[in-house]
């Protein structure tokens, strides 16, 4: 999933309020894209449920040093 932001983040899109992907943390991400596991893609949901829509994100293993201190720096 954080790949997969990095990625949204390299080429952003504007949202249906005005700002860019590049202005939202992770968290905020998933109330506008939906997480396609299989894909591993970010997809712009189809209509605007931004108020009312919490995303869960995976926490990545603790061994993996690199993703769990890049997580903690996205959600700031």
């Amino acid at each position: 999933m954080m790949e997969a932001w990095f990625e949204v983040n390299r080429n952003p899109d504007k949202l249906p309020d005005g700002r860019k992907t590049t202005d939202l943390t992770l968290p905020e991400m998933l109330s506008f894209y939906m997480f396609n596991i299989k894909k591993q893609k970010f997809t712009l949901r189809k209509r605007d449920h931004s108020h009312r829509i919490m995303g869960r994100i995976q926490a990545p293993e603790p061994r993996y040093l690199e993703l769990t201190a890049t997580r903690w720096l996205a959600q700031t």
